[in-house]
Parts: structure tokens; C-alpha cells; sequence
């Protein structure tokens, strides 16, 4: 009988991945899915019955929602509702049906604004977290205390931190999707001028979908039991450098215009990995060779 890992989520960005991932890595997983709607839908009881009758080896939750700084500002009060409301349901479920080994999505802006050093999973809590982004930290901070809940009932529930991730089926809109999904179509899309927001200057780490995923396997194999954990490149940025990079690789012609008076968010953002690094556990994708992955799409 094939081994099952359960996904709860509308994200076809980690859904679809992981099944092309298990296929290539040849792993022998099975792989569902709850969507959001369906979560939301049905009866708790009806859930768990459901939960209990697939017997996941582990779990991942992607549900909820969210985008980049514009979308998270003009939505920040239905991203609060949707996704504690929806967090609250899958928490509640798993639990009670006693799935031991879960892994929860969460975001690097839990983390309070720090600027000149790496972000480690010691600095959850301890100071201010950035403005445009507040809401959804804040529902992921709830999933954190889910996770936690879980623990002390000998559950095995690891809050992942991964840097920005991008990769094959994430959202190409201009206006929703995070910054290099969101370039690469105004790339695409612009023959003459792109703009792009702020000077250039602030930085950011990526991690391509593969990694995160081969992280997860990684963790789950060798049977980590932590309560959050950074999965990053150790590497980062500045958007200058990630739009000169990729001008490069789509070929683009034209000029590039920066938007110096819009919002970019906190001026660096670098996860310390090395708790995860020192397990064993090192990424397979520079920026550069990711990024040509998901343009000669």
C-alpha cells in the first residue's frame, strides 16, 4: 500500500511540485490534497473521519492567502479572517485525529524587522514586525501556536521558515504573486519599460520550490523534532541584482524604470539555516540555475 503525504491547501505552487517532485525522485508517495474550499465546506467530524481514513505519514499545510506588498495591504483584513478562520478548522482537525507528523508553511516575516544579521529561529517573538505585512504575520504566528499546541500533546508539528520561494506553477500575476514570479511577467509581458518598486538596494533570499520540498523528506527521514526551522540559501539579494539577472536570462530590450516612492518592506531579510545545515541538509539550486529552470518554461 502506497505511503500517502496529505497537502491542505489551494496552492497548486506546492501541490503540483511535490507530485512532479516524488515522480522524479522516484519516492513512492502517494499524494492528496485538501483544498481550502473543501476544508471549509465540511463538517469537522466529517474531516477528521476523512483525515483518519488516509493515515498520512505527514501532513503539509499551504492553506490561506496572501500575495505581495500591494495585495497584502488592500487585503489585509480578509487575509486575517480567511486564513485564522481556516488555520483554526485544519489545526483542530489534525489534532483530534492524531496525525503525528505535520509540517506547517509559514513566512519569514514572523520574524521582527532586523536589518544586519541573519534571522534565526531564536529571534520568533522578540521584537516588531513590519507594517505591510502585519496581518498575515499575524496568521501565521497563530499557526505557530497551533503547532505548538500540538507539541505538547506528543504530536510532531514543525513550523518550516522558508526564504521567498518561487518556482514552476506559482502565480504569475504582476500585482499578487511575490517578487520574481511577479518580474518575470512584466519581463514577458513589457516589450519597452518595466517599473519596478523601490531603488533597487533592498535584499531579499530565495529558495526554489525543489529545495523546500527536499528539505521536508530530508527533515521527516531523520526524524527532526524542532518547533521552527529556517530553510534558506544562505544566501541574498538586492533586487537590483535579481533584476539584472533576469533582464539577462528572459532577454529583455527595454528600460527599466524604478519606483523609488512605493513601499518595498523591511531593507534585508536573511535566514540563519544553519541548525537545518548542520543536520545535513544543504540546497541543490543557486539563484541563477532556479531562475533558468522556471523561464525556459
Amino acid at each position: 500500500m502506497a505511503r500517502t503525504v496529505l497537502v491542505i491547501g489551494t496552492n497548486d505552487f506546492i501541490y503540483k511540485n511535490l507530485e512532479n517532485f516524488t515522480k522524479i525522485k522516484k519516492l513512492g508517495f502517494k499524494i492528496s490534497n485538501f483544498t481550502d474550499n473543501f476544508f471549509l465546506k465540511k463538517s469537522s467530524h466529517y474531516l477528521v473521519s476523512k483525515i483518519k481514513k488516509i493515515n498520512p505519514i505527514f501532513c503539509i499545510i499551504t492553506a490561506g492567502i496572501s500575495g505581495g506588498i500591494l495585495f497584502n495591504i488592500k487585503n489585509d483584513l480578509k487575509i486575517l479572517n480567511y486564513n485564522c478562520k481556516i488555520y483554526q478548522k485544519i489545526f483542530n482537525c489534525l489534532i483530534l485525529a492524531k496525525i503525528k507528523n505535520v509540517f506547517f508553511i509559514s513566512a519569514s516575516c514572523v520574524y521582527p524587522k532586523l536589518i544586519n544579521k541573519k534571522i534565526s529561529e531564536s529571534s520568533f517573538l522578540t521584537g516588531t514586525l513590519e507594517e505591510t505585512s502585519l496581518n498575515y504575520s499575524i496568521s501565521k504566528i497563530l499557526g505557530h501556536a497551533y503547532c505548538n499546541t500540538a507539541i505538547k500533546r506528543n504530536l510532531n508539528y514543525i513550523c518550516l521558515v522558508p526564504a521567498t520561494l518561487y518556482g514552476p506553477h506559482y502565480n504569475n500575476n504582476e500585482i499578487n504573486s511575490h517578487v520574481i514570479n511577479s518580474l518575470i511577467s512584466k519581463f514577458r509581458n513589457n516589450k519597452k519599460i518595466v517599473k519596478v518598486w523601490g531603488d533597487g538596494s533592498i535584499k531579499r533570499e530565495f529558495l526554489h520550490i525543489n529545495d523546500l520540498l527536499d528539505a521536508i523528506f530530508f527533515i521527516y527521514k531523520i526524524k527532526i523534532k524542532e518547533k521552527i526551522l529556517n530553510i534558506g540559501l544562505n544566501k541574498d539579494y538586492s533586487i537590483r541584482e535579481l533584476v539584472k539577472l533576469l533582464k539577462h536570462l528572459t532577454k529583455f530590450k527595454g528600460k527599466i524604470v524604478w519606483k523609488k516612492n512605493m513601499p518595498t518592506g523591511v531593507r534585508k531579510k536573511l535566514l540563519d539555516s544553519s541548525k537545518l545545515y548542520n543536520l545535513g541538509w544543504t540546497p541543490k539550486y543557486n539563484l541563477e540555475h532556479g531562475l533558468r529552470s522556471i523561464i525556459k518554461e
